[in-house]
């Protein structure tokens, strides 16, 4: 017998699993700009400490904010018909955005927030999809 509906299943799994994509998303990110500043990366074990080091704090944000802002997203999507990739994304953006300002962050921060917020849409999209 199940216990949880579908829809309930596909967003749980999707808040505890698609954040973790920010992960080597943040790998992968410095190891481009230390390849960009540098033409090789002379300290990996910088570039690894960096990453993880943002990657855990982008998750402490990624996983409420996917709780609180994401789970009602998805469900007023899936209720007026239009749940996909693309208004996902969309609505990622038009949470990061004003939270970010709102929190007095810069306008180049800002569109970090609005990467990482993307990263953890995706990866959120991803699991949901393939549940």
């Amino acid at each position: 017998m199940k216990t949880f509906s579908v829809t309930t299943r596909k967003n749980v799994a999707a808040v505890l699993l698609g954040p973790l994509f920010l992960v080597p998303a943040m790998l992968l990110t410095y190891l481009v700009l230390a390849l960009l500043n540098n033409g090789s990366p002379t300290n990996s074990s910088n570039v690894i400490g960096i990453s993880l080091f943002f990657s855990f704090w982008g998750l402490i944000i990624a996983y409420p904010a996917a709780i609180v802002l994401g789970v009602p997203s998805v469900l007023i999507l899936k209720r007026i018909g239009k749940l996909n990739y693309f208004t996902v994304l969309v609505a990622a953006i038009v949470w990061s955005i004003p939270l970010s300002a709102i929190f007095g962050i810069d306008s180049g921060s800002m569109l970090f927030v609005v990467y990482c917020a993307c990263i953890v849409a995706s990866g959120c999209w991803m699991v949901y999809k393939h549940v």
